[in-house]
């Protein structure tokens, strides 16, 4: 039970019952206020305070069997009613999770209480490519990892000499021209990247090492102005949209939207398209810095699987 509300009746023998004792029980207040029959709840909305003089009319609203319900992170999730949907990145929305982090164990929630549970559906986090299935209450039951996130064969990327070569020729170590962005603190941890943003780009050019590059094989891709670029909806990018930058997934781009290009120059998106058809990826991880150019757009490079 919970104590009355101010200004109504309260007993000694009331607090006894809240605190678990017999009614008829000797009681302080200043004890109990003290912890001397059991801590005082912090979960309660309502409690008294150890702090003298001990009063009764503390107690008013005390509950003493209060849960403070389950400590919930916020997550950015992508969803949809199948594996793909849920992979493309198009549906995207807020989220609550209740151990963390967004993985086989968590319970996934569509308010910060954690009283409402979350849509059963496919989801994806966009940093480990994973989605898991979820079932009533929100609890994950199944999950296998999206297809990994690249360009297109036939991408042209350019070498630290400003030469372009064919994505599929680049090999190890081999060094890019990457760009370092004057506000941004370049990370390769997605949650981190997508978290920044600003209403310019000041930039120079540095070069940084392939760390891994191979082939791999997608079944979808997004093509943006009928072929500047093409990749998988997982892709991370750079645009600009409402006069700011920022990275996210090229799935999210829409028309209207900005790239940004090797000679500093805006170009606007035009044309958004969705394919189904196999082609292949090769995935660039580098490092110290993640940036490079593909086709002459700046763009950002996979966080390498560990």
């Amino acid at each position: 039970m919970t104590l009355p509300a101010a200004y109504a009746t309260l007993s000694m023998g009331d607090i006894n019952v809240e605190l678990g004792r017999s009614r008829t029980s000797s009681i302080s207040i200043d004890a109990a206020e003290n912890g001397s029959y059991g801590a005082i709840n912090q979960a309660s909305s309502s409690r008294p305070s150890a702090s003298n003089p001990a009063s009764i009319s503390e107690w008013y609203g005390y509950n003493h069997n209060a849960s403070s319900g389950p400590v919930l992170t916020y997550v950015y999730l992508y969803y949809g009613g199948n594996a793909a949907a849920a992979c493309s990145g198009l549906n995207k929305g807020y989220f609550y999770v209740n151990n963390g982090s967004f993985n086989a164990a968590s319970q996934i929630y569509s308010n910060s209480s954690g009283t409402t549970a979350a849509p059963s559906n496919y989801y994806s986090d966009g940093v480990k490519r994973r989605f898991w299935y979820g079932t009533i209450g929100g609890q994950f039951t199944a999950g296998v990892k999206c297809p990994i996130n690249c360009f297109v064969k036939g991408t042209l990327i350019t070498l630290s000499s400003g030469i372009q070569v064919p994505i599929e020729t680049l090999y190890d170590n081999q060094l890019l021209m990457s760009s370092i962005i004057e506000t941004l603190a370049d990370t390769n941890d997605v949650s981190e990247l997508y978290e920044w943003s600003s209403d310019y780009i000041k930039e120079h050019r540095v070069p940084s090492p392939i760390a891994k590059v191979e082939r791999k094989v997608a079944r979808q891709t997004v093509i943006i102005n009928n072929g500047l670029l093409q990749a998988t909806p997982f892709h991370s990018q750079l645009y600009k949209r409402d006069g700011i930058w920022r990275f996210d997934h090229i799935g999210s781009i829409k028309e209207g939207d900005y790239l940004y290009d090797i000679n500093k120059s805006e170009i606007e998106v035009v044309n958004v398209e969705f394919s189904s058809e196999e082609k292949e990826i090769y995935p660039l991880a580098l490092s110290p810095s993640h940036t490079y150019f593909a086709n002459n757009i700046l763009t950002h490079n996979i966080k390498q699987e560990v």
